[in-house]
């Protein structure tokens, strides 16, 4: 558990992410995902998942996913409080624990470790660099534009980080 004034970082359990105020993005999400304590306790399973706590208030999920053996995928919810334009040290901790957790899936084995992120996401590459994360392709080259990926048919670019080669 990572503590820092009143926020901390600790093991993600369905209850968090039933108890998080979500964004508008996290809320279609939701929404799509249908019975969402079963959504909940999917994301919740895998071990590598954690959730960041402002006192009482879920500010923050996020966690990788195994995709297939040394490959995961990286994942977010967002709590309402967390707006792209708004300053908030939250932002920081999350950010923090989210490259923790890279770092953490490497350290078990994982060699690449990859998110994809919707283009209405005006913040996208900012948010994926500052994660340590580097796009798969070039986004101002639509070379490589995941079309109609998200749940939403909303259009989407993947980036990864690779760990190094032995």
């Amino acid at each position: 558990m990572v503590k820092t004034s009143n926020f901390e970082i600790v093991p993600l359990e369905p209850h968090h992410i039933l108890t998080m105020k979500p964004r508008a993005m996290e809320r279609a999400v939701f929404d799509i995902a249908g019975d969402l304590e079963t959504f909940a306790a999917r994301l919740a399973a895998p071990g590598m998942a954690y959730a960041a706590l402002d006192g009482a208030e879920v500010v923050g999920c996020a966690g990788i996913a195994p995709m297939h053996p040394g490959v995961g995928e990286a994942w977010s919810l967002l709590s309402e409080r967390l707006q792209p334009d708004k300053p908030d040290r939250a932002w920081a901790v999350v950010r923090r624990a989210m490259r923790r957790g890279i770092d953490a899936a490497f350290d078990i084995g994982y060699h690449r470790v990859q998110a994809t992120i919707s283009t209405n996401f005006k913040h996208a590459d900012a948010w994926m660099r500052g994660l340590g994360l580097t796009p798969d392709s070039t986004p101002d080259s639509n070379g490589h534009l995941m079309a109609q990926y998200g749940a939403d048919r909303s259009d989407h670019w993947m980036y990864s980080r690779t760990r190094d080669k032995d």
